[in-house]
């Protein structure tokens, strides 16, 4: 996963994110483009009251659903410089499910400890049926990342949802590479040369580095059929 760079927003799954000032509008790429195309409210949503709008369309055919949103008077779900992005592309039979953090750059901690929690969407390997068509299987669940600049560790836990496939118990805590006033972090991959491949890559996001987002990808016993999958996605949290 790549970040924010001049005012646009890289993230992986093929989806990239910009914000144009002069007509307060955003725009994105679809997995099969690299056209930036305006994001635009979907007609046949409507959200409940007091709730911000959190549903888009990007041509006709790329489905946006924010899962976070500054708008939410829900602290758990008011996010404020970043969000966690689950889309949808093309139709039947060939349908691209994915999950995308994006998020304005921040500083990371320099001195003392932090936590920060929130929440993780994934994509699995694991097929399920919807409709008819074969989908990737997709599930959620709380994270939790806590920073020690005195130490200059960090720890990612990862936590699925009882409702989901995910054995809670075949995912375990992974130690991360940061270290104090890093804004980056990340898992290393022994057998990969570039971070596009890292199980783990993320960043510190608002003025304070009050939130974080960031990228994953890991492995899970699934508690349908007993077999191993792999699940990718991305994640916000916040202290």
């Amino acid at each position: 996963m790549l970040f924010a760079d001049a005012g646009q927003y890289f993230t992986d799954g093929g989806l990239r994110l910009a914000f144009d000032a002069p007509t307060g509008t955003y725009h994105v790429t679809n997995p099969a483009s690299t056209s930036f195309e305006i994001v635009e409210r979907n007609p046949n949503y409507a959200p409940q009251a007091g709730d911000p709008w959190v549903v888009f369309i990007v041509g006709g055919y790329l489905s946006l659903n924010l899962r976070v949103s500054g708008g939410y008077s829900d602290s758990d779900l008011r996010y404020l410089y970043s969000n966690l992005i689950t889309w949808s592309f093309g139709s039947s039979p060939s349908v691209a499910l994915g999950t995308t953090a994006v998020g304005m750059p921040g500083p990371g901690l320099t001195s003392g400890s932090a936590i920060y929690e929130g929440r993780f969407e994934v994509e699995s390997s694991r097929r399920v049926v919807y409709e008819g068509t074969p989908v990737p299987d997709m599930f959620d669940g709380t994270v939790q990342l806590v920073f020690d600049a005195s130490a200059n560790t960090a720890r990612l836990t990862l936590v699925p949802s009882p409702s989901g496939d995910a054995d809670p118990d075949s995912v375990t805590p992974v130690d991360l590479v940061w270290s104090a006033g890093a804004s980056l972090f990340h898992q290393p991959d022994p057998a990969s040369s570039t971070s596009l491949n890292y199980p783990v890559i993320g960043r510190f996001a608002g003025p304070a580095g009050q939130e974080l987002i960031g990228g994953v990808r890991f492995e899970y016993t699934s508690k349908a059929d007993g077999k191993t999958y792999e699940a990718r996605g991305a994640f916000v949290a916040k202290k």
